[in-house]
This record gives C-alpha cells, sequence and structure tokens, in this order.
C-alpha cells in the first residue's frame, strides 16, 4: 500500500479504539474520537493517521481536503453499516452479546463472559471493567509494526468478543465492525484515488451508486480431488491435501489484494471451500478478476486434472444494498454462481489447453505417482516413504508438519529464505515450523504471519494403525457432519453483512480452532471408555463442514464430543444444530469410498424429520435418542456393560457375549418397516423371549432389564443400537 493508503487503513482499523484506551488516564478525554486521535499520535507518530480518527464523526471540520476525504471513507462506512453513537456509554460495564441471538429459532440473550479470546458464553452480563484496562494496556504495548496483517491479527485477538462500546448494539464486535469499516473505507478510497486531494469527495457519496463489488469463489469437486489417496500415511496427506485447496484460495485473495493494495480487511469469507471479497467496482479488477481465476484453473488442471475447478462470480452493490439484509444481493450472488458452475472449463477450455504440458515420447519411462495419479519422468518422482511427484511429496511433508505449525507468510517464488515452502500457483507459502521440532522456522514477530488454524487434529497416519487400537472389533470409523440448514440460518431475521459474516467466522474458529483441542479428552458419556486417549484424525474441519477418521468406537465419542462443544459454544441455541453420519469399515477400505459411504450417513441424518440427528449402523436417531436423554443408546449401552472390565484390547463382561447376541438377534428379528421407517414387533419379540425364558430358564439381571426395554417399540430400536456397540465392544480380535 502506498502512504495515503496506509494512512488511512491503519486510522480506519482503529477509528473507535478511543472507546477502549479512554481507560487509561493518559488517553482520557471528553468523547472516544479525541481519546484515539491522542492515542494515535503517540503510537503511531503520524498527525494525519491522528487527524482521521479525530474527525471522522464530523469530516466538515478537518483542516484540508485530503483529511476531510479520508476521514469522509471511515464516517461514510459507519453510515453504510448503521452505527448509532451512544457517548454516555459507561465504558466496561457491558459485555458482547452472542451474534447467535440473530439465529432463526428460540434463543435467551447470551454473552460472552469476557473479551479475551476464549471466552464462553453465559446467560448474565458480567461487566469488563479491569479485562478492557487490560486489553487497552495490552494494545498500547504491542503495537510495534505498522503491518495491515499484523495490526488486523492484533485487533482480532484482543476484540473478537469485545462489544462495540460506544455504539448501542451490543450484539456486534468491535473486530468486525473495525474490519469491516476498514473494509468499505479502503473501496472508496481506490475508487476515487485520483481526486483524493483536489477535490471534495466525502460530500459527493452517493448511497445508491453501485461502486462497490462482492467477489463470490467457489470450489468443485473438492470430494473427487482430495479423497483418491490410497498411499501411506494417507491421513495426514489427506488432510494436508484439503488443507492446500485452501491455500490456493487464499492465493488468489492475496493476488487480487495486492495488485490493488487492498488490505485483508476486504476478505468478508474465507471458509469451507470458498469465500467472498468486497472490492471496489471498477472495471480493471473485473478483469483482473477474470485473468486471475483462469490462471488458477490452469493450475489446477495441470496439478489435479479435471475434477476440480474454481467458480467466480461478481455482483455490483451500493452502500443501499450493503445497508439491507444480506440475503437481498447474496441469493443474486450465488445464483450468478450456481450457473458459472453449469458451465465450467467451457469459457477456459482453450486456455486450459493451450497451458497444459503434455508428456511426449521421448523415449523416457512413465512412472504413475500414487497420489495424484499423474504420469511422470523417473527422474521426477521422489519421496522418503513413498516414491511419488515432486508436488505429491511437497504436499506430504506439509502433512507431517501441520499439526506444528505456527502460521505462514506469503512470499514470491524467488524466495529461498527459512521456513517450510509451500509452492502455489503464484507465490510460494513459507510455514513456520518450532525450531525444537523441525528444522523450517522463521520469526514471525512484526511480520504480518497468517497464522494456521487449520483445523487438524492428529493421532496415527496410518489407518491400519488406528484399526489396531479400536477396542473389541479392529475396525475404523468414520464421522461426517456439518451444520442444519445453513443456508436459511437467517430466513427470519434481516442481518447486514457484518453478521453474515461474523457467524460465518464464528463457525470456522469452532471447527478449526476450539474443537481440535475438545478432541484431545473424552467426552465421559461412555463409562467404559473413561480415562482411554482420543484415537481420530480430523481428515478435514472447516467452514461448517467435518470428516474425522479414528478407531471406531472413538470415533463415536468424537461424534458425542463434536455435538456437546458445538451446542455450548453456539449457546445451545435450537436453530443452530449439527447432523452428520458414522459409519464403520474394515482398514482396507480406500479413503474414495469411506468419504461417499459416509456422505450417504450423513445424507440420512439430514433427512429425518427437523434434522438435528445422528446415523449409525443404518438407524437414525436424534441425539436426544442417541445419548442425551435417560433411555438412549448411550445410556442403555452403559448399563449393559456396568461392571465390565476394559483391556487393552476388549472389553470382558461377567455374562456370554452369547448371551448379548441372543438378545440382538431378537431384537433384529423383530425388526420391520412401514412406508420407509423402521419398528419393533413387540408382539414377536415378547412370544420369542417367553420361548427362551421357559428352554433355558434365563433369570439373570440382564435379561429382565432388557426385556422390560424391548417390550417398548421406541425403546427395542433404542436397545438393538446399544447392544450392536456392545457385541462389537466384546469381540475378542486381532488385525486382520
Amino acid at each position: 500500500m502506498n502512504s495515503a493508503q496506509e494512512k488511512l487503513y491503519t486510522a480506519s482499523l482503529f477509528h473507535d479504539i478511543g472507546g477502549i484506551v479512554s481507560l487509561i488516564p493518559e488517553f482520557k478525554k471528553i468523547g472516544h474520537a479525541e481519546s484515539g486521535s491522542l492515542w494515535a499520535r503517540k503510537i503511531f507518530n503520524d498527525e494525519d493517521i491522528s487527524n482521521i480518527i479525530l474527525f471522522h464523526e464530523d469530516p466538515d471540520k478537518a483542516p484540508d481536503i485530503f483529511i476531510r476525504n479520508l476521514a469522509g471513507f471511515v464516517n461514510n462506512g459507519e453510515k453504510v453499516f448503521n452505527r448509532r453513537h451512544k457517548e454516555d456509554e459507561t465504558f466496561g460495564d457491558v459485555n458482547l452479546m452472542s451474534v447467535c441471538t440473530l439465529v432463526n429459532g428460540k434463543a435467551e440473550r447470551q454473552y460472552y463472559s469476557e473479551p479475551s479470546y476464549n471466552a464462553v458464553l453465559v446467560d448474565e452480563p458480567a461487566g469488563n471493567g479491569e479485562s478492557l484496562f487490560d486489553i487497552a494496556s495490552s494494545l498500547s504495548r504491542e503495537v510495534k509494526s505498522k503491518d495491515s496483517t499484523y495490526l488486523l491479527n492484533l485487533l482480532r485477538r484482543y476484540t473478537l468478543n469485545l462489544p462495540q462500546l460506544n455504539h448501542t448494539d451490543l450484539r456486534k464486535s468491535f473486530y468486525f465492525h473495525s474490519k469491516f469499516i476498514t473494509a468499505l473505507a479502503m473501496c472508496d478510497m481506490y475508487y476515487f484515488s485520483e481526486h483524493l486531494s483536489d477535490k471534495l469527495i466525502y460530500g459527493a457519496l452517493k448511497d445508491d451508486e453501485k461502486r462497490y463489488l462482492l467477489l463470490q469463489v467457489d470450489y468443485s469437486g473438492i470430494q473427487d480431488t482430495i479423497y483418491t489417496v490410497s498411499s501411506k500415511g494417507a491421513l495426514k496427506t489427506i488432510r494436508a491435501k484439503s488443507f492446500y485447496l485452501e491455500l490456493l484460495l487464499e492465493d488468489l485473495f492475496y493476488s487480487l489484494l495486492t495488485k490493488f493494495n487492498l488490505p485483508r480487511t476486504n476478505i468478508v469469507i474465507n471458509a469451507g471451500g470458498g469465500g467472498i471479497l468486497l472490492l471496489p467496482n471498477r472495471d480493471e479488477i473485473k478483469e483482473t478478476i477474470d485473468k486471475e481465476v483462469s490462471s488458477l484453473n490452469r493450475f489446477i488442471f495441470d496439478r489435479f486434472g479435471g475434477t476440480l475447478f474454481v467458480s467466480a462470480a461478481t455482483l455490483n452493490v451500493s452502500a443501499n444494498d450493503l445497508k439491507g439484509d444480506t440475503k437481498d444481493y447474496l441469493m443474486t450472488l450465488a445464483d450468478k454462481l450456481n450457473g458459472v458452475k453449469s458451465r465450467k472449463w467451457l469459457d477456459q477450455i482453450d486456455d486450459i489447453f493451450d497451458g497444459v504440458k503434455v508428456l511426449r515420447g521421448d523415449g523416457a519411462r512413465l512412472v504413475e505417482c500414487p497420489v495424484c495419479h499423474g504420469l511422470f519422468k523417473e527422474e521426477d518422482i521422489t519421496g522418503m516413504e513413498v516414491k511419488v511427484c515432486k508436488f505429491c511429496d511437497n504436499i506430504m511433508e506439509l502433512g507431517r508438519v501441520i499439526d506444528c505449525a505456527h502460521g505462514f507468510k506469503i512470499a514470491d517464488k524467488l524466495y529461498s529464505g527459512p521456513g517450510l515452502p509451500v509452492e502455489s500457483y503464484n507465490h510460494k507459502f513459507i510455514f513456520n515450523i518450532p525450531k525444537d521440532e523441525f528444522t523450517h522456522s522463521f520469526d514471525v514477530e512484526n511480520t504480518g504471519c497468517i497464522y494456521v488454524f487449520n483445523g487438524s487434529f492428529s493421532t496415527e497416519d496410518s489407518i491400519d494403525n488406528l484399526a489396531g487400537k479400536a477396542i473389541g472389533d479392529k475396525r475404523i470409523g468414520v464421522f461426517r457432519a456439518d451444520v442444519d440448514n445453513l443456508g436459511n440460518i437467517f430466513s427470519t431475521t434481516p442481518v447486514d453483512l457484518i453478521s453474515y459474516a461474523e457467524l460465518s467466522e464464528r463457525l470456522s474458529i469452532f471447527f478449526c480452532e476450539r474443537l481440535p483441542d475438545k478432541l484431545k479428552v473424552r467426552s465421559g458419556r461412555i463409562d467404559i471408555l473413561k480415562g482411554r486417549p482420543m484415537d481420530v484424525n480430523l481428515v478435514y474441519a472447516g467452514g461448517d463442514d467435518l470428516f474425522l477418521i479414528g478407531t471406531w468406537d472413538d470415533v463415536i465419542d468424537a461424534a458425542i464430543i463434536t455435538y456437546d462443544e458445538f451446542k455450548k459454544y453456539t449457546g445451545f441455541h435450537n436453530g443452530l444444530n449439527i447432523s452428520g453420519g458414522i459409519v464403520l469399515a474394515d482398514p482396507d477400505v480406500p479413503i474414495y469410498k469411506l468419504a461417499e459411504i459416509s456422505e450417504g450417513a450423513e445424507r440420512r441424518a439430514k433427512e429425518n424429520e427437523s434434522k438435528n440427528s445422528i446415523s449409525i449402523f443404518n438407524n437414525v436417531f436424534s441425539w436426544n435418542d442417541f445419548y442425551l436423554n435417560k433411555d438412549s443408546v448411550i445410556a442403555y449401552l452403559n448399563n449393559l456393560l456396568a461392571g465390565a472390565d476394559l483391556n487393552d484390547s476388549y472389553v470382558a463382561t461377567d455374562y456370554s457375549k452369547g448371551s448379548i447376541q441372543d438378545i440382538y438377534n431378537v431384537l433384529k428379528g423383530s425388526e420391520r418397516n412401514r412406508k420407509g421407517k423402521s419398528y419393533y414387533n413387540v408382539v414377536y419379540i415378547n412370544y420369542v423371549m417367553n420361548m427362551v425364558e421357559k428352554k433355558n430358564n434365563v433369570k439373570s439381571n440382564l435379561w429382565r432389564d432388557v426385556r422390560h426395554k424391548a417390550l417398548n417399540s421406541k425403546k427395542a430400536r433404542l436397545l438393538a443400537c446399544a447392544l450392536e456397540v456392545a457385541l462389537l465392544l466384546t469381540r475378542k480380535e486381532e488385525i486382520k
């Protein structure tokens, strides 16, 4: 960015900082603009930045046209997002209200317990007084660089869960408010860049002028690209491969933003294999978008063939549009994007084939890479554990260290300094790995390093090793899930772009940051497994999606942890739920097949009435029936295995495995189907169990307990699932 852009960026990012730093006596003034201006003058030693903050509430009082215009851009951003100031607000006595209160459905007001990054939701606001003073002091102390990404990271760390204190809406995070005001101001500055100092622009801004451009991009064919791996170390390779696809979009966004000197604030959303950018509506930007997307697709075609494609669509919007409900314009943008997806490759077919490098018959022996299945000359095949192409070897190395990565910076392709380099279509991503574990490290302080929140958590890189750690039956499990009805989650409540983006980022924070940490500790819901380490791998976690592989027993516990923690994270909002499917498989089933069958299980769960369900063993249960209710699958499992012993490889019970099998056979034999829904014939169950009792003189407590449950069709269904889990846990089996 040039000097003027850096001044506007810094001033707009911290335009309301006075609401925080006014708690420091040195910066205490009558209004937040005065306090913020005084703080900026000391911290940045820049009179222009100080004046932009000082006059952002009333640009007409600014001393010259340049400051009036830049302060006016900040002021316009506040008008677009409809902020009403409350200068009489007592700073420190309020907490940020959860954005989830805007979501469809019934929700009690809930607040973040404190401004810190790891705050939890609570029912009553407790105040921010002392911690707010700490934030003001820390921010003032840690502003060591004017690097745009560094400053944005700093603001996110300290103000993500802090309300915009000098405004009336306590559901608006200080961080998101500041980010979007900055994004809009930077768009206006670019749009009017020719006349910043010689023409008064602020007074001529028109709310109906389509001077903004929304760009939406999305992948097609992710599953076919990621899951076609059958090599050793496949689990970490797949995670790295899916993360690499995220990096490609990161490179696209970075390339577009840097070409027009725009900061990362203009990334509205970047999650789940897609994203939205807010840009100035200028012809040269539209032309550059077309060129960059075409260049990226050419690179993708060269690396992955025709299975993967990036679609992009743009929409011209005005300030009036952005003031309104997001669904009024985002649905139009999504329709345009779907139209592009329907004709993928068509517009670029000539460019693609001009750019593809074809190996011709020069006598060289061609070898297939077992990961990407491309054909390469023998000298281009490398690798320590598995012989793969150089590109896949780089991805596999990323997979080995991804759990330890502290962040990455983006460099040009000629970079040869410290850090682990991963090549993209335009740039290199340089990953920072701790020195005590790997050699790929660099100093992230003041560098604008982009932190890695990749949803990575793994315990094994081999599916065979995972299966061998399972209790009882030596199989693996897969859990695939996502958030229900996300596309219509704001359908009954109008929300602006800030709230829309905040919910998206907070969902990403859950799946990419919070969940990996929570999977380190068991749910405590399955009694027999308490105290054991978790053996699961997050293959993909981002946006609102989850794909997890582990031992079959730990995958069941991981599904419970996911739902438990998600409900806590969203304040138990009844409009925010997860549905998912669990499947069990032998370790030799290919990854792509696991993805396919788990997708089917997830789909069955979402087809259940009201969703909010889990599918397992081809049955679908609400989460209440699966583990939350007194009568539930997991409750019945705990009863069945009460008093059992857990050794290294299976569960030993006081009663014979045959008795569990007998009961299970009776229940499954009574299962019937009516209009696509299963039920249990209790008359048949009663008849068969009477026969068994008389023949074998059965009088055990187990038999009496299960018979009582089995004579209720709903309970019989829950019991059958619990018995199936118990059978698997008690199986004595060596891995095949």
